[in-house]
């Protein structure tokens, strides 16, 4: 068979092979001549059939030793039309290879595309060559006028490895796609692009020439998965929030399991918490997408899966909280993956607290976030997906200052608590004082209805009279603080300057204000009620005496 050559050295044949995933292993155990051309292929071979189609033959092999130093590739002369129209579609797709984005075959390959195939191994910031590669070999095996596979090899059952043996012919040898499908020709697992061993020379360069790992099917890879929080803000707490409180988040992840899965899979979900946010099993649920009687996966009405409780012999249960820091992680592994529904949704869920407030914008929001992927493949081969984000909001909250009502001064020694209005738990979620300034500020906040209470009252005041007020504060990180309804005594008409007064004097109490004052005219009067009754009845105790 005549083959079109090209004066060009191809050190980069190696390279481009690792460049499309064929990984550098060790020496394989093929069963061949020492002088026999062989690819070797690792990792899941077992009942996979592997078809190779030459591309291009090694020639002007240069050596030392068992070490190719230089050669030149020369493509298959009746598979050069179809390479290079596949070449060329591939480049085009991924936007043009290499720095100056070509897209057509340069003049110096004319007849030879193999050799501009090799080349595309550009590792530059702004190439395409990887994409440009993927694309190739999905589309050269796809195409019309493929033709017949120079060798076939099936995986035996049970086996790590699938050896071709090209024979001690060189033209035999050479750059390679392989295929790798089930035995009615369903694929598998991508296409392969590498280089044999040459007549007993098995590196280039001191590369390995000729072993590449099986790889995942583009078709087959997990995609990242989806995350989501419940609470669009939640309050920074200093512990585990009690059963049902709303600074609770949930958490919930899903996913989609490979259409082939074999024993010892890894799927696993990985969740990372940044500093601040804690990751715990509370809340720990586990469903799988469930199948009907015909063995289709069950959608409702609107297309989305149908959920049941996944059996506990395939997931391990997280056992303890994750204290984020960025790094940490909260992981969830699914367990006997190749016994589960290939292509089934999962979901899991979780939940977290926030412990520590967030850097603040200029609006006073600050974002707590935690990201997820899924870990997934053989074991000797795990990859990971692209990861999903979920964020919660925390705001920065609000500020009022206390005053005495004799001087319009700030006070200090002003205690006041912070509940969230319609929580169970009757803990304060915050306590401040205030300082010789007389601003008490709650910050750190989820949006909702709260209380504020004043449970110390400053020295030289009515102890009586502690004000109580609610507070509105919203998804947007803006806030409302309403007036008390008892004493009248929280001045709000500026929502950035609100004070709350203390008195002691009644006469300093609004005569407008709420029901305050009536409060202490109806304590009054009993007072005097009382004081009557009581000199009554003394004076009747000795009217009766006397008698």
């Amino acid at each position: 068979m005549k083959r079109n050559i090209v004066s060009r050295t191809l050190a980069g044949v190696a390279a481009a092979a690792i460049s499309l995933g064929c990984f550098a292993l060790g020496a394989g155990t093929a069963q061949a001549a020492d002088n026999d051309a062989t690819i070797t292929l690792s990792g899941e071979v077992a009942g996979h059939t592997f078809k190779a189609y030459q591309l291009a033959t090694f020639e002007k092999v240069k050596s030392d030793g068992t070490n190719i130093t230089s050669m030149e590739l020369a493509t298959v002369t009746d598979k050069a039309d179809l390479i290079k129209t596949t070449a060329e579609a591939a480049a085009n797709e991924a936007g043009g290879v290499g720095a100056d984005k070509v897209k057509t075959l340069p003049a110096a390959y004319t007849g030879n595309p193999a050799g501009w195939l090799s080349s595309w191994t550009s590792t530059a910031e702004g190439t395409n060559d990887a994409t440009a590669v993927r694309l190739f070999t999905e589309k050269y095996v796809a195409a019309d006028g493929l033709g017949d596979p120079a060798a076939t090899v099936t995986g035996a059952d049970g086996a790590t490895e699938a050896v071709f043996n090209f024979g001690n012919v060189a033209s035999n040898a050479g750059w390679f796609v392989i295929t790798d499908t089930d035995a009615n020709g369903a694929q598998l697992g991508s296409p392969i692009l590498v280089g044999s061993t040459w007549t007993g020379k098995t590196t280039l360069n001191n590369v390995t020439l000729g072993v590449a790992k099986v790889k995942p099917s583009e078709t087959d890879k997990v995609a990242a998965p989806t995350k989501t929080a419940d609470k669009k803000s939640v309050s920074v707490v200093s512990k585990a929030p009690g059963n049902g409180d709303a600074n609770w988040i949930t958490y919930t992840l899903t996913g989609v399991l490979p259409k082939h899965a074999t024993a010892g899979y890894v799927y696993k979900f990985v969740d990372v918490p940044q500093a601040g946010l804690t990751t715990t099993p509370n809340g720990f649920t586990a469903q799988i997408q469930s199948v009907d009687e015909n063995g289709q996966l069950k959608v409702d009405a609107d297309g989305n899966p149908v959920y049941e409780n996944l059996p506990a012999a395939n997931v391990t249960v997280p056992r303890r909280q994750t204290v984020g820091d960025g790094t940490k992680t909260f992981e969830i592994a699914l367990k006997n993956v190749d016994k589960l529904t290939p292509g089934a949704a999962v979901k899991v869920t979780y939940m977290g607290y926030v412990t520590a407030e967030p850097e603040y914008n200029d609006a006073g929001v600050g974002t707590v976030s935690n990201t997820a992927h899924i870990q997934y493949g053989a074991a000797d081969a795990v990859a990971s997906t692209e990861s999903a984000s979920a964020s919660v909001n925390v705001f920065k909250g609000f500020q009022f200052t206390k005053i005495g009502a004799d001087t319009k001064k700030a006070l200090a020694g002003a205690t006041f608590t912070l509940k969230l209005k319609d929580s169970t738990d009757t803990t304060a979620l915050r306590t401040a004082t205030s300082g010789e300034d007389g601003v008490i500020s709650f910050s750190g906040l989820g949006a909702g209805r709260y209380v504020v209470s004043e449970t110390v009252v400053p020295n030289g005041y009515y102890q009586n009279i502690k004000p109580s007020f609610e507070v509105e504060v919203y998804e947007t990180g803006k806030y409302t603080i309403y007036t008390d309804t008892t004493w009248d005594l929280v001045n709000n008409t500026d929502q950035n300057n609100v004070t709350v007064t203390n008195v002691n004097n009644v006469t300093q109490l609004p005569s407008t204000g709420g029901m305050g004052i009536g409060v202490i005219t109806a304590a009054i009067v009993l007072a005097a009620a009382g004081s009557v009754f009581f000199a009554a009845k003394t004076i009747r105790n000795r009217r009766v005496a006397r008698m």
